[in-house]
C-alpha cells in the first residue's frame, strides 16, 4: 500500500520564491515521514490571484528543477500546480508529475 501526503500551504501570491521554498520543505517532510507520493496544491507556486502571466516559468525550467530534486532526495513522486509559460498565448494552469529518479513523468494541462 502506497503512503500518499497532501501538502496543503497558505500561497503568498507574490512570493514565488517563499511558495518554492515551503514546497520543498513540505515534500522534504512528508518524504522523511514515508510518503512516497507528495501532492502540492493547485498553482502552488503562484496561487490564482496573481498575474499568472508574469509568473509563468517553463517546463522544465528553475522551478521544477528544484522539485526533481526534492522528488530525488526524498525518494518519492511529486504532483504540483503551477503556471506554465506559453510563447504561443495564455500561460497553463499546468500539473506536473515527478518520478522518484526526478524526471519528469508528464504535464498536465488544465483546458
Amino acid at each position: 500500500m502506497a503512503r500518499i501526503a497532501v501538502a496543503q500551504m497558505r500561497v503568498e501570491p507574490t512570493d514565488h520564491e517563499a511558495n518554492l521554498a515551503k514546497a520543498l520543505d513540505l515534500i522534504g517532510q512528508a518524504a522523511a515521514e514515508g510518503a512516497e507520493l507528495v501532492l502540492l496544491p493547485e498553482m502552488a507556486l503562484t496561487g490564482l490571484a496573481q498575474d499568472v502571466a508574469t509568473a509563468a516559468q517553463p517546463i522544465p525550467g528553475p522551478a521544477t528543477e528544484a522539485l526533481c530534486q526534492a522528488a530525488v532526495d526524498g525518494g518519492a513522486w511529486v504532483v504540483g500546480g503551477m503556471p506554465e509559460a506559453n510563447p504561443g498565448g495564455k500561460p497553463f494552469n499546468s500539473a506536473v508529475a515527478i518520478d522518484p529518479r526526478g524526471e519528469i513523468a508528464d504535464i498536465y494541462r488544465k483546458v
